[in-house]
């Protein structure tokens, strides 16, 4: 654990000089906030600069490289807030040098996340942890950090702030997981009214705990365990979230408007599991639908034995549908319209849980198909 120093020995981020140029960035557009308060925009690129610093709290996770990796790709500034150190090297190659600023905080410290924010005008919020450890609770991550966070931008001055929050989540599930990210999203929206709120269905990618999930049980389990069968999800791929959380710094209108994000299909997870079954081609594992008696049971013995904490009990309990809500806004109103489909990515991301020989097999679509090429990234 590192030391946070006093408040008196804090210094502002050195975020160096920038040049002066004076073309116009494809990243602005007119009406945007940002734009029209930022005193430099130029072309567009890694080595431009398009007026907006931005810090993004929980950048080292699942999602926070993909929204840095646009963000850089724009000429935007990132500070990137961390725990453990040399846990931001893979983030760095996102920018153009001096573009990408790692700074140290703790979330229960103030000034530390002041001095985060400062010379910043864009705060994007990815914080979360769906498991407790001795040190902090779901309260701790989910409910008073995101509190603390809009306090500090508030004070701040802060134009734009963005606050991811999972779909389905509500004040009466059992799980206490999803209560705490619905208590943390009502906070943030006390305390900053103007807050962009995105809640993505439950996203996959190559370094997701979606599909590998459910890929590495089929694969290395002697059955597959479910729960809630039924329960319906509409997965999206974590690169158009991604490409939404930008879009919102262009459109000054979103401010103080929530978006749900799914994909182009809903699916139950008896469906999912039976899809990266026919993927991974281990069609002969059985799937097993349990109740909830026997969750800590598979908890110890997939984290001990197995030596994979991936079935967390708490997490199970969400039997709340993810899916994006009849009326909500969605991709059309952030401008976005294609968005990746599960089947269409997921065969190479599974590719890796066959067994060596069965790698390269082809699924009977893509037999049929006679135009299809293999492509393995």
């Amino acid at each position: 654990m590192f030391r946070i120093p006093s408040a008196s020995k804090l210094a502002p981020i050195n975020l160096g000089r920038v040049p002066n140029h004076r073309q116009q960035n494809r990243f602005a557009t007119t009406g945007s906030d940002l734009t029209e308060t930022s005193w430099l925009a130029t072309l567009g690129g890694r080595a431009s600069v398009s007026g907006i610093t931005a810090v993004v709290f929980g950048a080292t996770g699942f999602l926070g490289r993909y929204i840095i990796n646009k963000l850089g790709r724009s000429g935007s500034r990132v500070v990137i807030p961390y725990r453990s150190d040399r846990s931001y090297d893979h983030l760095k190659v996102m920018g153009d040098l001096g573009q990408i600023v790692p700074v140290a905080w703790d979330s229960r410290h103030k000034e530390s996340i002041l001095r985060a924010m400062s010379r910043c005008n864009v705060v994007i919020n990815l914080v979360n942890r769906d498991w407790e450890t001795r040190n902090f609770s779901y309260e701790d991550v989910n409910v008073k950090a995101p509190k603390l966070i809009a306090q500090c931008a508030k004070e701040s001055g802060i134009e734009r702030l963005i606050h991811l929050s999972p779909a389905g989540t509500t004040n009466y599930s059992r799980s206490r997981w999803s209560r705490s990210k619905y208590l943390g999203e009502q906070t943030v929206k006390e305390e900053f009214p103007e807050v962009t709120v995105i809640k993505p269905c439950p996203l996959f990618g190559y370094e997701d705990r979606f599909l590998n999930r459910v890929g590495t049980m089929i694969s290395q389990w002697p059955f597959f365990p479910l729960v809630n069968p039924y329960v319906r999800i509409q997965p999206t791929y974590v690169d158009d979230v991604a490409s939404a959380v930008v879009s919102c710094l262009k459109l000054p209108h979103t401010a103080g408007k929530t978006y749900y994000l799914g994909g182009d299909k809903i699916y139950t997870n008896m469906e999912i599991a039976k899809y990266v079954q026919k993927e991974t081609r281990y069609a002969e594992k059985k799937i097993v639908i349990l109740p909830d008696d026997y969750l800590w049971f598979l908890h110890v013995w997939g984290k001990y034995w197995k030596k994979t904490d991936v079935l967390s009990p708490d997490y199970v309990k969400d039997d709340e549908d993810k899916v994006v809500p009849d009326g909500a806004l969605t991709w059309p109103d952030l401008n976005i319209r294609k968005t990746t489909g599960l089947e269409f990515f997921g065969l190479n991301q599974l590719r890796m849980y066959r067994k060596p020989l069965q790698i390269n097999e082809l699924t009977e679509e893509q037999e049929a198909s006679e135009t299809y090429t293999l492509t393995i990234e």
